[in-house]
């Protein structure tokens, strides 16, 4: 008898734990299609520009897959794009939201170029939204240069990022960096020197720098024909004097 009652017992236990892995599985599977389908709903209001309504489902959809690198991108982008629909000062804590994100994003999944581009991009906004209203640094824990070389670690072969890294450079005045920036990229493509010359980033270092890329380039075989064509433009353009008292 008491060896069928220990039979008993044991069959019970395990029946019991079956029922209860079988709850937390279904939980756990019924938890990520919510998520889902919160995401896609999200993705459907911001084509709708309903960034407000995409927080509140993408932070639903977190509360039950927080570790879903997908799910902060993307409410990274409802936060942008919330900030870009409001006056400055108060999209400045969306703009920050979206940091937050991104870089939450990038910390799940450290291979993701896109997600340290959006965290840098968003803390070089920050840094600048934050000089002109309050003429001092944001005060970030985001560095947008440790993102940007993140993300061109991991997809050096991105003219966006290097363009806009360029740019951030120029913005804060780091004229060494920006001038090693530009060379790198115009030697890989040259091209970029016809997007260059219309910004206000282009000084005289910047057009000697472009210049040493283009002889690279040329030296190198890597796009000769383009690089020596952009040579040419170059040469027959030259520093304004706007451009020389902002160096």
């Amino acid at each position: 008898m008491c060896h069928w009652n220990t039979r008993v017992n044991r069959r019970l236990a395990l029946a019991l734990l079956v029922v209860l892995l079988t709850g937390i599985g279904g939980y756990t599977l019924t938890g990520r299609l919510y998520a889902q389908v919160l995401y896609e709903w999200a993705w459907n209001d911001l084509n709708l520009r309903r960034p407000a309504i995409a927080v509140q489902r993408l932070e639903k959809a977190i509360a039950f897959e927080p570790s879903d690198p997908d799910l902060w991108m993307r409410l990274g982008d409802a936060h942008h794009l919330l900030a870009t629909m409001q006056p400055v000062a108060d999209g400045l804590k969306n703009i920050r939201e979206a940091q937050a994100a991104f870089a939450t994003a990038f910390a799940l999944n450290p291979l993701d170029a896109e997600a340290a581009y959006r965290t840098a991009a968003e803390a070089a906004l920050d840094d600048a939204v934050s000089a002109d209203l309050y003429e001092k640094p944001s005060g970030s824990p985001y560095s947008a240069r440790h993102y940007f070389e993140e993300a061109l670690r991991l997809r050096p072969g991105s003219v966006r990022y290097h363009h806009v890294y360029a740019r951030y450079l120029s913005t804060i005045e780091d004229t060494a960096a920006l001038a090693q920036v530009v060379e790198n990229t115009v030697q890989l493509y040259p091209h970029i020197v016809t997007q260059l010359l219309k910004e206000p980033l282009w000084t005289a270092e910047v057009h000697a720098a472009a210049a040493r890329g283009l002889e690279k380039a040329i030296a190198g075989g890597v796009h000769a024909d383009l690089a020596g064509r952009m040579m040419g433009v170059i040469s027959d353009t030259s520093v304004t004097d706007q451009q020389v008292e902002k160096k």
